[in-house]
């Protein structure tokens, strides 16, 4: 969508670990862990893939909260390179008051399930992009595990819009009969 309108695509690709991610959509949107790590792992499939022939620089969410100062330093870099202008460093002192590591809540702990091969091997891909500043040459398929939560959530939801779609008709004729 969005390609054609620039000049010179660049693509700055953050990720965090899909526990963490899924932890944060459990808390926020009710959705099993299941389900948000295979919305990750669809997710960062579909961002490696749209950013396969653009310059991509990987950035890890606890990079960022690690050493902003780093990661801010590595941006200046990234956009140099490409010609994208000039811009100001923050100093250290107000890249730290910005990023605050008491604000990530969901991190992954001893208790958390085991992840797929197929999720652990993508998040292992990005780990290495971010070090390596290189994208992998194949971008992995979805996993089994993923495929089956994503159909199961798409079947639930196509069946609640069904049931959504028929009450709302029948509030229609509802409000009709009222009206007579």
């Amino acid at each position: 969508l969005w390609l054609p309108h620039f000049d010179r695509p660049i693509v700055v690709l953050p990720y965090r670990h899909p526990i963490a991610v899924a932890k944060s959509l459990r808390s926020r949107d009710g959705f099993p862990l299941s389900f948000g790590i295979a919305l990750w792992e669809l997710h960062m499939i579909r961002a490696l893939e749209s950013a396969r022939a653009l310059p991509t620089l990987v950035i890890g969410f606890e990079s960022i909260l690690a050493q902003a100062s780093g990661t801010v330093t590595r941006l200046d870099a990234f956009f140099r390179r490409h010609r994208l202008g000039d811009f100001s460093i923050p100093s250290t002192a107000t890249l730290e008051s910005l990023v605050d590591s008491t604000l990530s809540h969901h991190s992954v702990g001893e208790g958390d399930p085991p992840l797929d091969g197929k999720v652990m091997a993508i998040y292992d891909l990005l780990r290495k992009a971010e070090r390596t500043g290189e994208l992998p040459p194949r971008i992995p398929d979805l996993s089994e595990n993923s495929r089956t939560e994503l159909s199961r959530f798409h079947q639930f939801s196509s069946a609640a819009e069904e049931r959504l779609r028929k009450s709302e008709e029948r509030a229609r004729g509802l409000a009709r009969m009222l009206k007579q």
